[in-house]
């Protein structure tokens, strides 16, 4: 048997009693009839349907009470969202610079070494010997591939044939 038939009967048992103490508490019980345990069993039907109303009444204002603060727990969310992505946009921004901001002092470390060193190499009188080595290889060169392209221009010109070995000799220079 569950609760409520439980109650249903010591609700029905009660009703029964005080209907025979109306009657003068006689020692003997009143038979109570077919309708009055209908009425009975109407008013406790009542007595359950208002219990019913008002727990189904309570759990709708739990209901939306707790509907009302995941909505505010939403709204919430939706603004920390909203202001990480803007954070992330600006820490993206900022990191972009400082990448910058690191290869331009870098290079001008760089350009600072250059100048340094040049300082340097023209104080020891290095610089100008590196800069002469380097003009007279230039020079040397120069002169050599223009005297190839002189001597195979005028064998080309003649051809192999008698005298081209001279010829070569003599555009070279040799005796």
């Amino acid at each position: 048997m569950s609760t409520m038939d439980m109650e249903r009967r010591r609700e029905t048992e009660e009703k029964r009693k005080k209907l025979t103490q109306r009657q003068g508490g006689a020692a003997r019980v009143k038979q109570v009839s077919a309708a009055d345990e209908e009425e009975a069993a109407y008013a406790n039907l009542d007595a359950e349907t208002q219990m019913l109303r008002n727990r189904m009444e309570v759990t709708h204002q739990v209901l939306v009470t707790s509907s009302n603060v995941i909505k505010k727990s939403e709204d919430q969310y939706g603004i920390f969202g909203t202001r990480l992505r803007e954070a992330s946009a600006v820490l993206a921004d900022l990191k972009r610079r400082a990448d910058e901001d690191s290869r331009y002092i870098w290079m001008s470390f760089l350009f600072l070494m250059c100048v340094c060193g040049y300082i340097f190499l023209k104080r020891l009188g290095i610089l100008w010997a590196i800069f002469k080595t380097i003009y007279t290889a230039f020079g040397i060169a120069s002169w050599a591939t223009g005297r190839v392209g002189d001597v195979t221009g005028s064998v080309w010109q003649r051809g192999t044939g008698e005298g081209g070995v001279e010829m070569a000799q003599e555009a070279v220079g040799v005796p």
